[in-house]
């Protein structure tokens, strides 16, 4: 799927530029290649109604076809001290493109394709020990949570933070790290506010660990809903509940800190279901 045709014609124009003139090359598709390789593959899968239809091979024959409206190209000039600088800009454009004009998902069928992508990312950033904390967190929480048999009652949420969507500072999904500065997989939403703050149980439960950590998701606690759901609250300042302890739907069970890897004060959240990490977005009220 590289746009190597329009890259080398651009290369030939850059080995014709006058001595004098500066170029450079904007291509984010190859920083961006996994990214974008999974969102086509997750919009194909919702695409199809019938799960036996869905092939590699009916994937890549559907690319082909419209291959040439993968990406976009341009170009532009301008002076920079005195010379001329020419920019040669390559953007993957695909995304929309089989959204809107082959797949045309509808919001139904669009939001299953983002689920389908955030679940395939997680996989493989997990599977290439990309995981954010760094500390096997998840892995262990589906270890013990492996001969779980409970059932998780649905209902309503509650709010971990008071008001906490003025607050959130960090989204589920991929970002730039704020202190590594790599591109990582973010898995949960951040919230900041204060230290101190109280932190609520999402749900009732029993609080499977507590983990005072000087690295990685610092003071944290986890809490099993039953079915395998779990909720994790991390870099607190207090942890005030203890390992086995039954806890109700908004229980206090931490404050809000700035403990582990973090650059500030506030609560990082997460929702595991079945050991696939989930947006929080999708339950808090």
């Amino acid at each position: 799927m590289q746009p190597t045709t329009q890259t080398a014609i651009f290369r030939q124009e850059i080995d014709a530029l006058p001595a004098d003139d500066g170029h450079e090359i904007i291509d984010n598709f190859d920083a961006d290649a996994s990214l974008d390789t999974n969102i086509l593959i997750s919009m194909y899968c919702a695409y199809k109604s019938n799960y036996k239809e869905i092939s590699a091979d009916g994937l890549i024959s559907v690319i082909k076809k419209h291959k040439g409206n993968l990406f976009t190209w341009s170009k532009s000039v301008k002076e920079v001290d005195g010379k001329q600088k020419h920019t040669y800009t390559v953007l993957f454009a695909g995304s929309d493109y089989f959204a809107t004009k082959v797949f045309k998902l509808d919001e139904e069928k669009g939001t299953l394709a983002r689920n389908y992508a955030e679940n395939l990312i997680i996989f493989l950033n997990e599977r290439d020990n990309e995981t954010v904390s760094g500390n096997s967190t998840h892995q262990s929480i589906t270890d013990m949570l492996r001969e779980e048999s409970s059932v998780h009652i649905t209902g309503d949420y509650a709010a971990v933070i008071t008001n906490w969507k003025r607050f959130v500072t960090s989204e589920f999904g991929y970002r730039i790290h704020p202190i590594t500065k790599n591109r990582k997989f973010h898995a949960g939403i951040d919230i900041g506010v204060p230290i101190g703050t109280p932190i609520y149980a999402m749900a009732d439960g029993t609080v499977l660990y507590v983990k005072k950590s000087t690295t990685g998701y610092g003071y944290h606690l986890v809490i099993s809903h039953g079915g395998k759901m779990t909720t994790l609250y991390a870099h607190c300042s207090e942890l005030l509940v203890s390992g086995g302890q039954a806890v109700k739907k908004g229980d206090v069970v931490a404050k809000v800190g700035s403990t582990g890897l973090s650059t500030g004060p506030h609560l990082h959240l997460e929702v595991m279901v079945g050991g696939m990490l989930q947006n929080p977005r999708r339950y808090l009220p």
